[in-house]
């Protein structure tokens, strides 16, 4: 749902001093244009054939079965139905192949599986991630008619399609979307420069890109991150929404980009806790307060949102320990916020005065408010 708002926004920003380079309070000015962007991790709308079979009643299609396509969302959907855009990083497909794999890495669910998103208040999904190929060009083909049939827009490169997309707003802002993944990337830079180029011909004030890559189950990020944030960053993306580890990761802050290593899982299908163990129920959703002055980009400020996975309770999982998958993702506040939060400040670094500094604090989790960072503006002379 749009919401773009002209605010004071010293009435509506916290108070904070500056903490590193090129992150500061957010400039004193009225008629400043603010596009609320929300992104959640990596969200499986279906599960494996064993799943499916074995272990039918835990799985994801019997969740929707049972509680409808607004089940996965209700947990957070006030975050996503006042925002601008969500954009979710879908994994699996949305196909009903002939016969399922028997691998338990390979996850589908129905096309009418879009109208999860739909009923989510979803307006963008990132396709570039390793479980796009479920089901090789069939599969990737169904699950873009699915998303077309809802009405869902979709960007990523990959074998299957160099997908692009953009929001138009007031004042002639528009938002441009690209996914990396580097099974893909890696074999096909120019391309995707090429594509990264298309967005700004094209007029995109503000380049965000999704990453999927890095070391899944690994509480820091790895250098294959570092390596594709730079890629991104270099050809021109001013967020850039790192997903694929499976757990919260940190921030890196540089030269006005703002990059969210790992957001962790969302709503994923791909584990039900019951035949095996979560990577981690502990993850977060970021917004992401785009700023606008005249119709001329002056930089972001970033709110995390820690929450769990599953509302099930501890020791419903396997053989009694650990957590049952519910697939329906909760806001956490208190104790198990910091926790989540502690996980986030391990990860997090800045540059400050051309070198990594390791001391970067976040600003703390308010419950009601979430952790609402310092505004990061973008340098003046950077295209």
């Amino acid at each position: 749902m749009n919401r773009i708002l002209s605010l004071l926004l010293c009435l509506m920003l916290l108070p904070i001093a500056a903490l590193a380079e090129n992150v500061s309070t957010a400039p004193e000015e009225s008629d400043v244009q603010i596009i609320t962007i929300t992104v959640v991790g990596d969200t499986t709308l279906g599960s494996s054939k064993r799943v499916q079979t074995r272990f039918a009643e835990h799985s994801y299609q019997a969740y929707i079965g049972k509680y409808g396509y607004a089940y996965p969302f209700d947990g957070i959907r006030h975050l996503t139905e006042n925002d601008d855009i969500t954009l979710v990083n879908l994994e699996g497909v949305l196909y009903e192949p002939p016969k399922l794999s028997d691998s338990h890495l390979v996850f589908n669910g129905p096309a009418d599986f879009a109208k999860i998103l739909t009923a989510g208040s979803v307006e963008i999904v990132n396709l570039a991630n390793n479980h796009t190929d479920d089901y090789g060009k069939p599969g990737y083909q169904a699950t873009v008619a699915a998303l077309e049939a809802e009405g869902i827009p979709y960007s990523g490169e990959t074998e299957f399609g160099r997908d692009l997309y953009w929001f138009d707003f007031d004042n002639g802002v528009r938002i441009g979307f690209i996914g990396l993944f580097p099974g893909y990337c890696g074999k096909n830079k120019p391309k995707v420069q090429q594509d990264f180029q298309k967005l700004k011909d094209a007029g995109c004030d503000v380049i965000i890109a999704s990453i999927h890559c890095g070391v899944e189950g690994q509480a820091t990020h790895s250098q294959m991150t570092d390596s594709y944030r730079k890629l991104a960053v270099n050809w021109g993306a001013h967020i850039v929404v790192g997903t694929h580890p499976h757990v919260p990761q940190g921030l890196w802050v540089e030269k006005g980009v703002t990059t969210l290593n790992s957001l962790g899982n969302f709503s994923f299908g791909g584990n039900t806790g019951v035949d095996e163990a979560l990577y981690s129920p502990e993850s977060i959703i970021a917004q992401i307060d785009l700023h606008f002055k005249d119709g001329v980009y002056i930089g972001h400020q970033v709110t995390i949102w820690p929450i769990m996975t599953t509302g099930a309770a501890d020791g419903s999982g396997m053989d009694g320990k650990g957590y049952a998958n519910d697939y329906r993702p909760i806001l956490v506040e208190g104790d198990q916020a910091q926790a989540i939060m502690q996980k986030v400040q391990k990860d997090t670094t800045v540059i400050k005065n051309g070198k990594k500094d390791t001391t970067f604090t976040l600003n703390p989790y308010v419950d009601g408010q979430g952790a609402v960072q310092d505004f990061v503006p973008w340098p003046g002379d950077k295209k």
